[in-house]
């Protein structure tokens, strides 16, 4: 065998000697790799004999804990359409035996229970697994080899499916959980998707990553229509706007501010961003004037630049309609001070323009929030959703119910009745992750004075009676204390109980105990002293007058049985949504003790067979409906519109358009969910028709073109909108399974958020074309001002608030015929850079540049506002001169793939 490795070998370098580079590395690498494969044979039936060297770990659980914490890699391979393989490699010097230690881990996909080499497979809660050792199964995991577990009917399409601190853990008493190593923070430990069947829900989805290639072609046509002078295109578009002539005037130290009492906020925001004095007064020369216009609107402004006599004047009815037009002011100088003779009157399209982020499954800091409200605010939109609870954690301290925070704020390895949460989402064993946090009464009272000075309305979301576990949790933990204290001689405190303690149900997500029991009257005393401190935080600060209450996604049988139920109504006599019905409206009733109106997201308030429920019995004038499932291929598209003919004030939050939580591209390197639509960039956003909603139907989640007439071809799918007036809004939503960070938090909503405020506050011309060709083509030039604006003005702005954006790799276009290498970004004024030694090193390239060697390169865009790059690609150039030269090429290649197949064979 030797001899024959020996021989081949030499024939191998023989032939690289008359190769370029890069051809030699490619027959090295092929060489090592079967004499790799030659030696992993000789050893392979050694795998799991006895090793008389090696140091057995059989004692203490503490040192098998911190040994496989630092020594066994976990290494994940999709391996197709719904499989996957895990491995398991042993890194150290030491075997590991049997033994009470677990791998935990969170998974996305439901799995079942199953036995694999050894290994045990089983469900701890929510997504939460672990593998565990069988005994007189599991032999042990020798030192420099490794264990597979294969994973079948798991569907993956992205590496952000795999969350990373896997954990191990011992039963054994008095133990200490660690983090794997190779796991820690990243993926790093999943293989790369390199097949269709990697990153393909199946064989019928015609979703691709981009080529580099495709990614070039996409960004030419997003940029067919941009332009240079955008110094006065504002975002959102204004309703009027009007460049009566080309004279301007600076605006400098010289200015003042001529406060109005009417508008102290507004004129306060705009003295301070541009650091002008404030005088009392009603006019005149160098001054920017605030004039109170009873007759507009509540968020209607003017604004006029009169260069001739040098004055600004902002008109408004409202605080909100100046600091719209402080804002507009703001936006035109944003480059320079220098300012033209314009004339402005605008007012927005909504009236709710929201943005909903989901704290509750990884926690965003105070700090995120400020930076965020501060963006919201630039661009007019006026609603702050926080999803403050979930299965996952509870995110308000709330004084007269300490429990929330003390336990449902909190996620570790949750053994022997720890006060806290199960790990979930990849937060480890340990309460120092972003799946850990709380805003405490005075953060949470800083977020809505903040907000409030910018005109954001912050709605607090408490989602019940589903997705609840973090409260049932935390009111368990609370009735426990009582009860034992009750023991020792009694606990004035009352009990917030939630669930019937003798029963356990299985709910969504796989979590069980997650849903709370409309039954219980302690259930509505819970409810009433959570309203009763969320009055109390906003007293003095925001009017407490509308609370989101989630209501969503609860499994039909999750009450059928249960005792509580059958002694309140009687066995037998209630059905799923009569009783949801019933929780609605109590907690209707209660918000409206509170002068406050609730909102619930669509299917809390819908019954799949007969539709809305009725409005009659709720005790607000209003109930507001969240619209977010609208997958088209499932005919839920027209919901939304049932529920505005039936009276209900709709805000739209289409998940096909307007959940940022989903991927900018198709691509398995890009974070995030796809289970309404495959992706969601930009241009998507700012393409999105609120009034033509079934027009939005361009493809299904696997790539199939859609269109409108298809979708409606059964019109029961699609119900005339009879009262457009009960559409009040649209709200973007944030969910934040797959986010840890505030760079996460940044890179999904920007600059998808921006898109969204133009059109919540602009309707555009082309929304109301209806030929559909003349609607592309004026959406393209709208595209193009609005790309040029955001490249050239806002990403800028971003930068100047400490927010940084996704920035998109570039494109690459090679052209092998004239050795030409090309590229191109998205946005203006960003830089390519290249690489030609795996990352070490980077250089700037220009748009266009001679092929004068073959090579493999990676490339990267760059930011020139944040310093913030993209992911990196990779581009192999072959630079050929003639034909003579391919084939010569070609016929070298298939040499050493016939002599690589000879040594192959001889091996087997």
């Amino acid at each position: 065998m030797q001899t024959l490795i020996r021989l081949t070998m030499s024939v191998l370098f023989k032939q690289c000697c008359k190769q370029r580079k890069v051809y030699i590395l490619v027959v090295i690498i092929v060489a090592v790799l079967l004499v790799g494969y030659s030696l992993r044979n000789s050893m392979s039936s050694e795998s799991f004999t006895e090793n008389k060297g090696v140091d057995v770990v059989n004692n203490m659980e503490q040192e098998v804990i911190e040994y496989i914490a630092k020594y066994v890699q976990i290494s994940i391979r999709v391996t197709g359409y719904e499989s996957i393989a895990i491995h398991f490699i042993n890194t150290g010097k030491t075997d590991v035996n049997y033994g009470k230690w677990r791998i935990y881990f969170y998974a996305v996909r439901q799995l079942s229970a199953i036995r694999g080499n050894g290994l045990a497979l089983k469900h701890e809660n929510g997504g939460l697994y672990f593998f565990e050792p069988v005994e007189r199964e599991f032999k042990y995991l020798k030192s420099g080899f490794n264990v597979t577990f294969d994973i079948e009917h798991y569907q993956v399409a992205s590496k952000s499916d795999f969350f990373p601190n896997w954990y191990v853990a011992s039963t054994a008493e008095q133990t200490r959980p660690r983090v794997l190593k190779y796991t820690e923070g990243d993926k790093s430990f999943v293989k790369d998707f390199t097949r269709p069947d990697h990153w393909k829900q199946g064989p019928h989805d015609n979703n691709n990553p981009l080529t580099n290639l495709e990614r070039y072609q996409y960004y030419r046509y997003l940029n067919n229509h941009s332009i240079s002078d955008v110094q006065y295109h504002v975002i959102p578009t204004p309703k009027v706007m009007t460049i009566r002539s080309r004279e301007n005037v600076e605006i400098d130290r010289k200015w003042t501010l001529c406060l109005n009492k009417h508008f102290l906020s507004a004129g306060k925001y705009l003295a301070e961003a541009l650091n002008l004095k404030i005088r009392d007064s009603s006019g005149g020369k160098m001054c920017i004037s605030m004039i109170k216009a009873a007759e507009y609107g509540s968020e209607e402004y003017s604004l006029e630049v009169q260069v001739a006599g040098k004055a600004v004047e902002i008109k408004a009815s409202t605080e909100a309609g100046a600091f719209y037009g402080v804002q507009t002011l703001l936006s035109v100088m944003s480059k320079t001070k220098i300012i033209t003779d314009i004339f402005i009157k605008d007012q927005p399209r909504f009236q709710h323009r929201g943005l909903m982020i989901d704290v509750a499954r990884n926690f965003v800091k105070k700090a995120t929030i400020l930076k965020v409200l501060d963006v919201m605010s630039m661009y007019k939109l006026n609603v702050l959703h926080l999803h403050l609870s979930d299965d996952e954690g509870w995110r308000l301290e709330l004084p007269s119910i300490p429990e929330l925070t003390l336990v449902g704020a909190h996620r570790c390895h949750n053994a022997g009745g720890s006060k806290c949460l199960n790990s979930s989402l990849g937060s480890g064993p340990y309460p120092d992750t972003s799946g850990s946090g709380f805003y405490s009464v005075n953060d949470f009272k800083e977020i809505l004075r903040y907000a409030a000075s910018r005109h954001v309305k912050v709605v607090p979301e408490i989602d019940v009676p589903g997705h609840s576990l973090a409260a049932v949790a935390s009111m368990n933990y609370r009735q426990n204390v009582i009860l034992a204290s009750s023991e020792n001689g009694g606990n004035s405190e009352p009990s917030y109980l939630l669930m019937e303690p003798e029963r356990s149900v299985l709910g969504f997500n796989n979590w069980l105990d997650s849903a709370i029991n409309p039954c219980l009257n302690t259930t509505y005393h819970f409810i009433r002293a959570v309203f009763n401190d969320l009055v109390d935080m906003y007293d003095g600060i925001q009017t407490f007058d509308l609370i989101h209450v989630g209501a969503d996604e609860v499994y039909h049988d999750t009450w059928a049985g249960s005792p509580a139920c059958d002694r309140r109504f009687g066995a037998g006599k209630y059905t799923h949504d009569f009783l949801k019905d019933f929780f609605l409206k109590q907690v209707s009733a209660i918000a409206a003790d509170h002068n406050a109106r609730i909102v619930a997201w669509e299917d809390g308030l819908y019954n799949f067979h007969t539709g809305p429920y009725d409005r009659a019995g709720f005790k607000n004038k209003e109930v507001c409906v969240q619209a977010w499932n609208n997958i088209w291929e499932m005919n839920r598209g027209g919901r939304s519109i049932e529920f505005a003919n039936a009276g209900y004030p709709v805000i739209l939050s289409m998940a096909t358009h307007l959940y940022f939580d989903h991927p900018y591209e198709p691509d398995p390197e890009e974070r995030g969910f796809y289970w309404a639509t495959r992706y969601t960039d930009t241009f998507k956003v700012f393409g999105f028709m609120p009034g033509d909603l079934f027009a939005n139907a361009n493809f299904d989640r696997l790539g199939n073109r859609l269109s409108k007439e298809g979708v409606c071809r059964d019109p029961k799918n699609c119900p005339e909108l009879r009262n457009p007036a009960n559409i009040k809004g649209m709200e973007a939503c944030l969910w934040t399974e797959t986010i840890r960070s505030e760079h996460d938090v940044f890179y999904m909503l920007f600059p998808r958020v921006i898109a969204l405020a133009e059109r919540a506050w602009h309707e555009a011309s082309w929304e109301t074309n209806e030929q559909l060709l003349h609607r592309e083509l004026e959406r393209s030039k709208d595209w193009g001002r609005f790309l040029s604006a955001l490249s050239l003005n806002e990403l800028p702005r971003l930068a100047a608030k400490g927010v940084t954006y996704r920035v998109p790799p570039p494109g690459v276009n090679v052209n092998v015929e004239e050795n030409v290498f090309r590229v191109t970004t998205l946005y203006a004024n960003h830089l390519v850079e290249a690489s030609v030694d795996d990352g070490l090193t980077w250089s700037v390239i220009e748009d266009t540049f001679p092929i004068t060697k073959s090579l493999n390169i990676s490339i990267r865009s760059r930011s020139p506002y944040t310093n913030i790059v993209s992911r990196t690609l990779r581009e192999s150039i072959y630079r050929t001169n003639d034909a003579e030269d391919r084939i010569s090429f070609l016929s070298h290649i298939l040499l050493n793939v016939y002599i690589c197949r000879l040594f192959y064979l001889s091996l087997i």
